[in-house]
């Protein structure tokens, strides 16, 4: 095995685990008789959602590009998997979220170690801030 894919072992291994993939008898007869129908179970994550996968890799990226912090705008799947994998990567992440996010989702994210902002009545003000913050701060 290569390093690089060694590597990518070593990454997936410490941020996501292997969810199951399960046969869906029930799909396959009433859309694809014929073609087995599997359904891969990303909602068995730590973070409850595939959303981890993508955004950990991202995380890795601005790690391996000298950055300490990583800043999203998200109420939700998004904003949890970069906390979380923030918080294993041993980097700060800032989370912009609204008014109207959830007691819960807050406390959530601040739980994974998150530094949540609450801003804005809509996605797109907390989203702006979430920009200005990184044009100001490098993040």
């Amino acid at each position: 095995m290569e390093a690089c894919e060694e590597e990518a072992l070593a990454f997936q291994r410490r941020l996501y685990c292997r969810t199951p993939l399960v046969e869906s008898l029930l799909l396959q007869r009433r859309h694809l008789p014929e073609v087995p129908v599997y359904l891969k179970l990303e909602n068995t994550q730590h973070t409850g959602s595939f959303k981890l996968r993508g955004l950990s890799r991202l995380c890795q990226h601005a790690v391996q590009a000298g950055y300490d912090t990583v800043v999203t705008s998200s109420g939700g799947n998004a904003g949890l998997a970069v906390a979380f994998s923030a918080r294993k990567l041993g980097i700060t992440a800032r989370v912009y979220v609204t008014r109207r996010t959830s007691p819960s989702v807050v406390e959530t994210l601040r739980r994974e170690g998150a530094h949540v902002v609450v801003t804005g009545s809509v996605w797109d003000e907390a989203d702006r801030e979430a920009r200005r913050f990184v044009q100001e701060h490098g993040a």
